[in-house]
């Protein structure tokens, strides 16, 4: 639940993809290969649990804006529940996701774990108005400069084309949009809790604030091995997730 690329690799947990080369005696470099495996063992496990479970799929193919109306009348038909444990979107910004989907979330008082997950995008979801800054700082310069060494390449004036490419998308992995986002967030907190009865939960129970963000304090080994990370998902590092809850 993170971007819309058509990139089958985007989204799935990459080091899980790591032990399926390793499990099943892989080329260190067959991440599709590794992710067939994967898939064929989410499957199993999903349709294991098929039998011992009672679920029910409701297909909608319209406009997300009417999903309050439209699962009122599958609902209905069907004597399934309004209200639902989980609600999971991304995309739409806090406000247009609120406004949409809080209503058919389970209150707090029935169950405390009800949460509505929102994954905000970077940056598809910028915070603010104004474009990001994209000058770079001496100490990202200097980080750059070990990362391409890390790579094989040697920095200075005259890399190709490629390695250009390369430089501009690692410079966004290690721009630093924890502030923004807080920022934004913190913008819509109080109109979410007026307006929608939501509030966020600061205590994290299913992801972290922003799971994907490169670490620079750690070990030039380990900023490398997550800068190639999000080379290989489609990530880019800034992806944001808050979890609501449901006031009553």
């Amino acid at each position: 639940m993170l971007d819309d690329s058509q990139d089958p690799l985007s989204s799935w947990s990459y080091d899980e993809l790591l032990s399926m080369i390793e499990e099943h005696s892989l080329p260190i470099n067959d991440l599709y290969g590794a992710l067939h495996f994967h898939l064929i063992s989410q499957f199993r496990l999903f349709a294991s649990s098929l039998k011992s479970r009672e679920l029910q799929f409701t297909l909608l193919g319209k406009d997300v804006r009417g999903m309050s109306t439209m699962l009122q009348k599958s609902v209905r038909k069907n004597r399934s529940p309004q209200k639902f444990d989980r609600v999971g979107v991304s995309n739409m910004g806090i406000e247009a996701s609120l406004a949409v989907l809080s209503g058919m979330l389970r209150p707090y008082n029935e169950n405390r774990h009800s949460t509505l997950l929102t994954a905000l995008n970077y940056p598809l979801d910028t915070p603010t108005n104004e474009p990001l800054k994209t000058s770079i700082s001496s100490e990202t310069k200097q980080l750059i400069d070990a990362l391409l060494r890390k790579e094989g390449v040697v920095p200075g004036p005259d890399l190709k084309g490629p390695v250009i490419m390369k430089i501009l998308a690692w410079t966004g992995y290690l721009e630093d949009c924890t502030e923004q986002w807080r920022e934004y967030v913190e913008r819509q907190r109080i109109d979410a809790f007026s307006r929608r009865g939501m509030k966020d939960r600061t205590k994290r129970t299913i992801v972290e604030w922003m799971p994907f963000r490169v670490n620079q304090d750690q070990r030039i080994k380990d900023i490398f091995k997550n800068v190639k990370r999000l080379d290989v998902t489609g990530l880019t590092g800034h992806e944001c997730y808050v979890e609501w809850v449901r006031a009553g």
